[in-house]
């Protein structure tokens, strides 16, 4: 069964031309450079190993500003290769938004509102949320399905296509009261830079805390910050 994309009239304007703008915008063109171990390189790799490797679920709590607004809370629960439900209310580019995913092994459904999509369960599923979460966060997906389309390279292709770049430690770090790591790197897009982005990770896990992002629209920057307000997992 083909996907089907079901795009109402009410939700032609501003909020789906963000989300298809967002998604340009991580099409940067300035060249990057490769990226780097060490050992930020060995904690993010780490991080998103146990992510890929576990069951979890995630509650968390996003604010934009700048080209974009957003602000959303939400959930996203992902168990075995392709199980999700994620839910996320608030405001994208001035409009009410209520973005659902709902996937199993056989089949997904998800959008925002009218704006929906549903069909096959893509075989990638679980590696375009996850790495889509830890590379270019959570936004991004937001925004992509807030226009009625499937998450990001859901249909596979997401390990070459977004990568963290040049990462680097920064200062050590307490996060509302928990002890964080502290990452920089670039988000880097068929090589290119773009977006720069500052991820915080809990000591005692080495799990996502916090993210800050800056995403930049020929000159216009959008600023994004993520709080990961709970994060459990289970091994596989």
């Amino acid at each position: 069964m083909p996907v089907r994309h079901h795009r109402a009239r009410s939700f032609s304007g501003t909020a789906a031309r963000a989300g298809r703008c967002i998604f340009a915008a991580l099409l940067g063109t300035l060249v990057a450079g490769p990226v780097l171990a060490g050992d930020a390189g060995q904690a993010f790799a780490r991080m998103e190993q146990r992510l890929l490797d576990s069951d979890f679920l995630l509650a968390f709590e996003i604010v934009s500003s700048g080209a974009y607004e957003a602000d959303f809370t939400g959930t996203v629960e992902i168990r075995g290769p392709a199980d999700v439900s994620l839910r996320a209310d608030g405001k994208f580019a001035g409009e009410q938004a209520a973005i659902r995913l709902h996937s199993t092994d056989g089949a997904m459904s998800g959008g925002n509102g009218d704006a929906a999509f549903a069909g096959p369960t893509p075989p990638a599923m679980r590696d375009a949320l996850v790495l889509g979460f830890t590379r270019m966060g959570l936004l991004h997906n937001l925004a992509v399905m807030s226009a009625g389309t499937p998450p990001d390279r859901a249909a596979g292709g997401i390990r070459d296509w977004v990568q963290a770049g040049n990462l680097r430690p920064g200062q050590p770090a307490v996060i509302e009261g928990v002890p964080a790591k502290t990452l920089h790197f670039d988000v880097l897009v068929d090589g290119a830079v773009a977006a720069t982005a500052t991820l915080w990770l809990r000591v005692d896990s080495g799990l996502p805390l916090r993210r800050e992002q800056v995403v930049d629209f020929d000159g216009s920057e959008m600023r994004v910050v993520e709080s990961y307000r709970s994060l459990t997992t289970h091994p596989r």
